[in-house]
C-alpha cells in the first residue's frame, strides 16, 4: 500500500549545511535544506487523495449548504438564541429532558447506562461535595421522573426502551438551577491564514457540525490504514511525552517566588491526561463501529432534518435557525447511538457548557479548548515516526504551547490566575515581549505613479502578537531544556529537537518566501507572528539554540539581551 511504504521518516537526518547558516537564518536553514517538511506535505497529501474520493452525500450537502449561508457564524446563533424554549421555575420537568436530548441544555448532565440499567442526574458543576441516591425509578422525585421521561422521548428514538426499568442516581436536597445553553461560534488559537485541506474541510473546522466530519474522515482512513486514525501504541507514547511537558511547565512556574504556592497547586491541577488529545480516541479506530455511526447519524439526519413539529418544538422554525437545528440533530443521534449500542462513546463532545459544539479530531492544528480540552490535531504522518527528540521539536513543543494559553496572556485560568496577571513581574515580562516582536521590521518598497520607487520599514504592533509569541517562547524554552536530558544529551539529539521545532512553520514559511503581500499583510494582521520571522523569533530567545550551534555576538540569532521570560529563571 502506497501510504505503508511512501516515507520512512525516523530515517531522516537534520540538515548537513554549514552550522553558520543555522546561526543568521534558523528558518531558511531548516525550510530550504531539510527532507522532513515535505515529506510531511506530501504525506498528507497522499492521505486525502483517498478522502477526496468521497463523494459529497445528503448530510454533507446540507452542513455544507448551512456553513455557505453562514447559520453558523456568531450573528445567526445569536438571533437564534432568544427563542430557545425557557422555563422560569427551578424544578426538572418532561420539557427540559426533551431539551437536554438534544443538546439544549447545559446542566443539568444526564447519562445512561443501558449495560447497567441505570441513570446518573448531575444536577450542576458545582465542586462542593455531593449527597447522592440512588433509587428504582418508580420510588425518585416526580420531577426526576418527569426529567428523565423527556430525555429518554428525544434520545430513544426507536422507542427500545423503558426509563422505568432504569435504577436512578441522583443529587438529594441539590436547589437546581436550569441552564440554558448560548450556542456559540467556537474561538480557536488556530491561525487565521491556515485553511484546511480535504473533502468537506469546512464542516470539519466548523464545532457545531464536525461530529459527522469526524465519522466519515475515520471511516474513510481506516480503509487506507488504521494507524492514520489512532495507534494505541503510539498513543501511549504521546501522552508519556505529555506528562514529561506538564512536569517541565510545573518546573519551571516552581521556580517563580512571586506566584504563591496555592495557585501552583492550582496550576499543577490543569490538564489532566484524559483530555490531552493526539488525534482521535481509541473508539474510532473500530472500524465496524464508526461505519455503524456514519449511517446511523445519516439516517437520523435525513429523519429529522424536514420536521417542521420538531423545529417549531425547540424554538427553531425561523429560516436563520437551521444551522442551530442541524447541530442539534448531530447531537441527537450521538445520544441516541450511545443509548442504542451499550454506552459506545466517540468522545466528541466534552464540553458540558457548550453541548453542541463537538472536538474536531482530524484538523491538522492544535487547540486549547478554554483549558478544559487539548488536542493536538490529527497524526496523518508516516509510520514508523519521529526519534525522540523530533517529536519533542514538534508534538512536543505544539502541546507546550497550547498549553501555555491557559496562563497568559490575555486570561490566567486558574484560580488565583487574576493575581498573576496584576503582578508586576507579570506585566514587565509581557511588555519585554510587546517590545521584541514589535522589533522584526520588515521593509515596505513602493511603486509611485510619477516613477520613482519609495522604500520604509514597516513594524508590526508588538501588543497584538505577544499572546502567540508568548506561547512560542515559554514552550520552546521548557521543551528544548527537556530535549538537552535526551539521549544522554548528545549532539544528536538537539540536532534533531532544533530540526523539528523549525519544521513546524515551514510550509507558511514557504508560502510567505513566494509572497510579500501575504507577508505584510500577516505583519499587520493577526495574533500570530509572521511565519518569515516566527521560529527565528523563537530561537533567538533560547540559550540552547545559541550554544548548541555555537552562535556568536553579531550573529543574527544570538540574543545579547535580556530575555524575555514569564516565569522561572530562564
Amino acid at each position: 500500500m502506497v501510504l505503508a511504504v511512501l516515507f520512512f521518516l525516523a530515517s531522516l537526518a537534520p540538515p548537513s549545511h554549514p552550522l553558520s547558516s543555522a546561526c543568521s537564518n534558523f528558518q531558511a536553514f531548516i525550510c530550504q535544506s531539510g527532507d522532513f517538511p515535505d515529506v510531511y506535505s506530501a504525506f498528507y497529501d497522499e492521505a486525502l487523495l483517498h478522502l477526496e474520493a468521497y463523494r459529497s452525500d445528503f448530510v454533507t450537502e446540507q452542513l455544507q449548504a448551512a456553513i455557505d449561508e453562514g447559520l453558523f457564524k456568531k450573528s445567526a446563533l445569536e438571533e437564534c438564541r432568544h427563542s430557545i424554549p425557557a422555563t422560569s421555575e427551578e424544578s426538572f420537568s418532561e420539557k427540559e429532558g426533551f431539551l437536554i436530548g438534544f443538546g439544549l441544555r447545559s446542566w443539568p448532565k444526564i447519562d445512561v447506562s443501558t449495560r447497567d440499567q441505570t441513570v446518573k442526574v448531575v444536577s450542576s458543576s458545582a465542586e462542593k461535595s455531593r449527597s447522592f441516591r440512588t433509587l428504582p425509578f418508580e420510588s425518585t422525585p416526580s420531577s426526576v421522573q418527569d426529567l428523565l421521561r423527556g430525555y429518554f422521548l428525544a434520545v430513544d428514538i426507536d422507542g427500545r426502551f423503558d426509563v422505568q426499568d432504569f435504577n436512578v442516581t441522583f443529587e438529594v436536597e441539590k436547589r437546581v438551577t436550569l441552564e440554558i445553553d448560548a450556542p456559540e461560534e467556537q474561538e480557536t488559537r488556530r491561525s487565521s491564514r491556515h485553511k484546511e485541506k480535504g473533502p468537506f474541510a469546512d464542516i470539519l473546522e466548523t464545532p457545531l457540525a464536525s461530529a459527522y466530519a469526524n465519522l466519515l474522515y475515520a471511516h474513510l482512513l481506516l480503509s487506507v490504514d488504521p494507524n492514520l486514525v489512532h495507534n494505541s501504541t503510539f498513543d501511549e507514547e504521546l501522552h508519556s511525552m505529555a506528562e514529561e511537558v506538564k512536569k517541565g511547565i510545573f518546573e519551571h512556574i516552581d521556580k517563580t517566588e512571586w506566584i504563591k504556592e496555592e495557585t501552583k497547586r492550582n496550576i499543577r491541577e490543569l490538564f489532566p491526561s484524559e483530555r490531552i488529545y493526539f488525534g482521535a480516541p481509541k473508539e474510532f479506530s473500530e472500524e465496524a463501529m464508526v461505519a455503524k455511526a456514519v449511517d446511523f447519524f445519516k439516517e437520523t439526519f435525513q429523519r429529522f432534518h424536514n420536521d417542521s413539529d420538531l423545529r417549531e418544538r425547540l424554538g427553531e422554525s425561523h429560516k436563520t435557525c437551521r444551522g442551530l437545528f442541524f447541530s442539534q440533530l448531530l447531537r441527537l443521534a450521538h445520544n441516541a447511538f450511545k443509548l442504542q449500542n451499550d454506552d459506545y462513546d466517540f468522545g466528541m463532545y466534552p464540553f458540558q457548557n457548550q453541548p453542541l459544539s463537538a472536538l474536531s479530531f482530524f484538523q491538522s492544528n492544535a487547540f486549547n479548548y478554554h483549558s478544559e480540552n487539548l488536542l493536538v490535531g490529527d497524526l496523518l504522518f508516516p509510520r514508523p515516526i519521529l526519534l525522540l527528540a523530533l517529536r519533542y521539536g514538534t508534538l512536543g513543543y505544539t502541546l507546550a504551547h497550547e498549553m501555555f494559553h491557559s496562563l497568559g496572556v490575555d486570561t490566567v485560568h486558574v484560580e488565583g490566575g487574576e493575581e498573576i496577571k496584576e503582578h508586576s513581574n507579570y506585566r514587565k515580562a509581557l511588555d519585554c515581549y510587546k517590545e521584541y516582536y514589535g522589533g522584526f521590521k520588515m521593509w515596505q518598497c513602493y511603486d509611485y505613479f510619477n516613477g520613482t520607487k519609495g522604500c520604509h520599514l514597516d513594524r508590526p504592533d508588538g501588543s497584538t502578537k505577544i499572546d502567540e509569541g508568548f506561547a512560542d517562547i515559554q514552550a520552546a524554552r521548557v521543551v528544548a531544556k527537556i530535549a538537552k536530558t535526551l539521549d544522554n544529551g548528545t549532539s544528536d539529539a538537539m540536532d534533531s529537537f532544533f530540526f523539528g521545532l523549525g519544521a513546524n512553520y515551514c510550509e507558511e514559511y514557504k508560502e510567505e518566501r513566494r509572497n510579500a503581500t501575504s507577508q505584510r499583510a500577516h505583519l499587520r494582521r493577526g495574533k500570530h507572528p509572521r511565519t518569515a520571522i516566527r521560529a527565528n523569533a523563537i530561537v533567538r530567545q533560547l540559550k540552547e539554540y545559541s550554544g548548541h550551534f555555537g552562535c556568536q555576538k553579531g550573529h543574527q540569532m544570538f540574543h545579547e539581551e535580556k530575555l524575555c521570560d514569564v516565569f522561572g529563571d530562564p
